[in-house]
């Protein structure tokens, strides 16, 4: 090429400033700027001779196709196919082999000549590597690249065999719906995830390593694939049987089945779950936590509160079980002796030294009906850092008794004298939802949100609330005066006294394992 070729469509002035911009050039990147350059000045011979002499200072890699690149967008093709064949003599591995193929779609010629015998290279240098696979389906199936469907077909039949597990299939299916428009592709991988439907022999919540075990997140995405509903509910029925001692893996089932309007089986499938939970508490002897039963319970209400009254008696059911886990302490028949049960079974008890203590309350709950302390049992008590093999009861809502109610508490007098909240739900549903809803947005006074706060159960409320000092009432709801007198509750739960006495008991209580 003669020297003053490169120089055609272009003045003097910007050919000086470029030449001067050239002789500056020193690295790739100094050289890849000023192609850019060349391209905007539209100087397509200069542009060419650079990408042909920096293409011989560097090896394979991404820099050798960004110069393959620049000749193809100024429709240089001949000295494009001529670095193309140069480039390939220097691979050696999949991502070569396939980032070459990519490259070879840039042009209807090259894709028809080149792309697919690249892909077949790619495909060989695969092997049975899933990752290398799954990046290969993505490039033959990408309308961007090589966008045909039978050569995707063929590369999805060689993954399929090298699938090791549901996941995998999953995977490949979720890559092809995002690359891929052709359904009788994903066939194929639908009948190999049956199979390994069939062979599963165990559902379980988190990763795991066995090709016969299953995510239940996997199984679910995967049956969205089937097209056939009485395969689906065969499938669903076959998992159900497959799920291990983890009951919370039936809630997932159970929200599938409400999604395809089937409340029958889900109702069904909720009741499984109760009936299969192994959480007991004997005595003093506990064989398992109820923290997890808790903390699903909102799951649970939540799917019992979508069907209705339909699903009443599971309901039914699944609160029963959920007040048998409860640790209780009995407190004797002199403390609180004339609280009227007409006031309201369930009690929240709120002790604060300060009002407005920007704190997390300190409570105490109650079921006035059973006369019993209600408590929480949790996994494991952690203790400097360490996580011993017990599990503890937790009687007061915080972990730890907060200085500003110790303070309040007058041993000399035996009473309490801080400020009482009481707050009164009728029955051991809404004492649940109100559980939830008001730990939820105390946690949010105290660490930021309550203006924003939504409760999870807007029609649950409490029957009354009211706060009680010094034997004088404050703050009583709208609704107090329908439920109980003054007098009842200032003595009885409005008491400093009896909240001593109360306060003493759990205490006496608390090392119970």
């Amino acid at each position: 090429m003669e020297e003053q070729d490169i120089y055609q469509g272009l003045s003097k002035n910007q050919t000086k400033a470029l030449t001067t911009e050239e002789s500056a050039c020193n690295t790739h990147w100094d050289f890849l700027s000023f192609s850019e350059k060349l391209f905007e000045a539209d100087a397509t011979m200069w542009l060419k001779k650079i990408c042909l002499e920096q293409f011989k200072k560097e090896d394979y890699g991404k820099d050798m196709r960004e110069w393959i690149s620049k000749l193809i967008s100024i429709n240089e093709i001949e000295a494009a196919e001529d670095l193309l064949k140069k480039a390939e003599k220097k691979v050696d591995d999949f991502n070569g082999y396939r980032e070459l193929a990519e490259l070879s779609c840039s042009t209807a010629d090259f894709k028809n000549n080149y792309a697919k015998k690249l892909y077949d290279k790619a495909l060989e240098k695969a092997g049975d590597d899933m990752y290398d696979l799954e990046a290969l389906i993505v490039s033959v199936s990408d309308k961007n690249y090589l966008n045909d469907n039978e050569y995707t077909k063929n590369a999805v039949k060689i993954a399929v065999e090298n699938c090791i597990d549901l996941a995998a299939v999953v995977s490949l299916i979720k890559l092809l719906k995002e690359n891929s428009t052709d359904a009788s592709v994903i066939d194929v991988l639908v009948s190999k995830g049956q199979q390994f439907c069939v062979a599963i022999k165990t559902i379980h919540s988190e990763a795991y390593e066995n090709p016969e075990e299953c995510t239940m997140d996997d199984f679910l995405a995967f049956i969205e694939n089937i097209s056939d509903k009485n395969e689906i509910h065969k499938l669903l029925a076959s998992c159900i049987g497959k799920i291990n001692e983890d009951i919370f893996q039936f809630i997932p089932i159970a929200e599938y089945y409400h999604k395809i309007e089937d409340s029958k089986n889900a109702i069904k499938c909720l009741e499984l779950a109760i009936d299969k939970c192994k959480y007991t508490f004997d005595g003093k002897e506990f064989h398992n936590t109820t923290s997890d039963a808790l903390h699903y319970a909102d799951r649970f209400l939540e799917q019992f509160d979508s069907y209705g009254e339909e699903s009443n008696t599971v309901k039914s059911k699944f609160l029963q079980h959920l007040d048998d886990l409860t640790p209780k302490i009995l407190f004797s028949e002199h403390i609180l002796k004339d609280y009227n049960l007409k006031c309201g079974r369930f009690l929240y008890i709120i002790l604060e030294y300060k009002e407005k203590a920007k704190k997390y309350n300190y409570s105490i709950t109650l079921d006035m009906e059973k006369r019993v302390v209600l408590g929480r049992r949790f996994d494991m008590h952690f203790t400097m850092g360490h996580c011993p093999d017990n599990h503890y009861i937790r009687w007061h809502d915080n972990q730890e008794y907060p200085t500003r109610v110790s303070n309040a508490m007058d041993n000399t007098t035996q009473k309490f004298t801080g400020l009482i909240t009481i707050k009164c739900s009728d029955n051991f549903e809404n004492f649940i939802k109100n559980d939830e809803d008001y730990h939820e947005l105390e946690y949010a006074k105290t660490y930021g949100g309550a203006e924003d706060f939504n409760p999870r159960y807007p029609n649950s409320k409490f029957l009354w609330e009211v706060s009680c000092k010094n034997g004088k009432i404050n703050n009583p709801s709208a609704s107090f005066s329908d439920f109980c007198s003054e007098e009842e509750v200032l003595n009885t739960v409005g008491s400093g006294k009896n909240i001593y006495d109360l306060d003493q008991i759990i205490w006496e209580n608390s090392n119970v394992k």
